[in-house]
């Protein structure tokens, strides 16, 4: 797995309390695994967005054409969280 992918992975998966090696995350559906409250997956967003704004290898990796814009970066962010993002926990 490519360093910056771990990195970003390796966060998301704090905010569940998993262990990022304890996941197969080459199986179908690995990210179904795990829920996360609607304010874990907003930090998640916010520190992926900064990640993305202060990290051009970050950048690099996730983006087909690197930008700073923030309209491109939040765009990327919701979008590996829609893609790879746990489930949200069902309010009681």
């Amino acid at each position: 797995m490519k360093k910056e992918l771990r990195t970003i992975l390796t966060k998301m998966f704090s905010y569940v309390g998993a262990d990022i090696d304890e996941v197969d995350t080459t199986k179908d559906s690995w990210f179904s695994k795990h829920e996360w409250s609607v304010k874990n997956r907003e930090n998640f967003r916010k520190w992926l967005e900064r990640r993305l704004r202060i990290n051009k290898k970050t950048r690099e990796f996730l983006m087909a054409h690197p930008s700073k814009r923030t309209k491109d970066i939040e765009a990327v962010a919701s979008l590996f969280i829609f893609n790879y993002g746990w489930k949200i926990k069902k309010e009681d």
